[in-house]
Formats: C-alpha cells, structure tokens, sequence
C-alpha cells in the first residue's frame, strides 16, 4: 500500500455507502460485529478520525481510504499532499440531490433554499473562500477530478476513479469490484467477499449497527432534521421538479465548465 487514497464527493452527494462498502469489504464482517477501531484502521473518516485524537499516519501502514468532503487544497487535506496517490470520486446528478433536498428530512425547510443555492452557485472566489465550499457541485467536481488540478494538488497522483452514485445505488456489487481493483486490494478482487459485503453493509443495516453514528459532540452544530420526521425516511418520489430541471439547463446553457462536467459523468441530458 505506498500511496493515500481519499474518497469524497460534493457535501450533498453522499459518499457514505461507497466507503461503507469499501470497509465492509475489507472487514469481511457485518457491520454490527465490526468495531470503530478497524474501521479506523481501514476507511475512516477524516473528521471523525480527529475526533478520536487521532491522525492518518504520514508513514505505512495507513488506512486504504480516508473519506473527506474538504476540497483538496485545505491545509488538512494538503498536509497528505506528497503521499497521495489516488482518489475515488463519487459524483451524484445535481437534480437528484436538489430532488433529495426538498423531500428529505435531512435539511430544515428554512435552509433548503439556501443549499440549493450553494449547489448550484458560480464557484467564484467568494465561494472558494466561504466557510461552505465544499456543497458546491462544479468547485467540488473540478478540484477533486479534473486531471491538472488534481495533480496540482497532489504531485504524486497515480489516478483518479470516478463512481456515480446512480450505478452505485443500482448495481452496488460492480461498483465495489471497481473500487477494489482500483485500490489494489491484497490478493485482486474476491467475488464472494464482494457479495458478502453487499449483502451485510446495505444502509438499513449499517444504520441498525450505529457504527457509522458521530461520537458524542461531533454532530453538536450541524443542522437538525425536522422534529418529529423519522430520519433517512424514503422521498415519495425521484421526478425532477421543473424549477430544479429549469435551474439546472441555465446552469448548463450557461457555464462551459459546469456543462463539460456534467457531461464527462453523464448527466447531460
């Protein structure tokens, strides 16, 4: 293992269930009989690792993956700069994160608007510099995928996978079998391993297990879902409003790089 691996994604798109079944893969376990030890040893989260008092060793071993939402050029990030090697990218369709946004319970209503915004917003330098550049889909996408900026970031960068989150949620198995090749894990691909950690780390499980949970005082200023709404309660619907649709094509019509993007991960149309 010479090289880091980060995984992240735009705030909103959720790389969870990536690392989840990275981690269930290389555990061998259920989650429930996993603890937040090997987790840590193997793909932790970044902010949650520090809340533990501890660091991503700069020498081996380290953890195969490390999940993050910051963008690439933070001091913290940028701390792993000479022992990056590779990035797993999950990239999610504005529109069903915009979709998610309105029918989900985990935002306030009054801050939906203000996320939606944040989604969609020019990446002008007063966004690069708010304390919220990471929610923004296009600054988020560039920095962490886009060859030269990357490798900017990162000099030592041996390759970058991109998984979208749509192929992710439908066929779960092929994408680990993606990430797994591409993180060279000991020994290649072990189909049987792969389909042992679909089958115990699905989100409903993990979330029985409470091993993803923040510890205590992690999750202290962070928004609240809507009082008395069940969290991770399933949206009625996937449809596309047409004030998102209609926000989205003028952000496409609009802005070459937003465009070039959405067209590198599918979601042109």
């Amino acid at each position: 293992m010479p090289t880091l691996a980060w995984i992240t994604s735009c705030r909103q798109s959720a790389c969870g269930l990536a690392r989840a079944l990275v981690a269930g893969y290389l555990l061998d376990v259920p989650p429930e009989n996993a603890s937040l030890e090997a987790l840590n040893d193997s793909t932790p989260e970044l902010s949650v690792l520090l809340n533990c008092g501890r660091m991503v060793p700069l020498e081996e071993p380290r953890p195969y993956l490390v999940r993050t939402y910051h963008l690439p050029d933070v001091e913290l990030v940028q701390h792993y700069r000479d022992v990056t090697g590779k990035v797993v990218y999950v990239a999610r369709d504005p529109r069903g994160i915009m979709t998610e946004m309105l029918r989900g319970n985990w935002i306030r209503p009054q801050d939906r608007e203000r996320r939606i915004a944040q989604l969609l917003a020019e990446p002008d330098e007063s966004v690069r510099q708010s304390d919220e550049a990471y929610a923004n889909w296009q600054l988020h996408a560039r920095e962490w995928t886009a060859p030269d900026r990357v490798r900017g970031h990162f000099p030592k960068l041996e390759d970058v996978l991109v998984i979208r989150h749509e192929d992710l949620t439908a066929e779960p198995a092929a994408a680990l079998a993606r990430m797994a090749a591409f993180l060279e894990v000991p020994g290649g691909v072990d189909d049987d391993r792969v389909r042992r950690a679909v089958q115990h780390w699905t989100p409903a499980l993990i979330r029985g297990s409470g091993l993803l949970d923040m510890p205590p005082g992690a999750g202290e200023f962070r928004s609240l879902p809507v009082p008395g709404a069940p969290q991770f309660e399933p949206m009625a619907g996937t449809e596309v409003e047409e004030p998102l649709e209609a926000a989205y094509q003028e952000r496409v019509r609009n802005n070459a790089e937003f465009a070039a993007l959405a067209k590198q991960f599918g979601y042109a149309d």
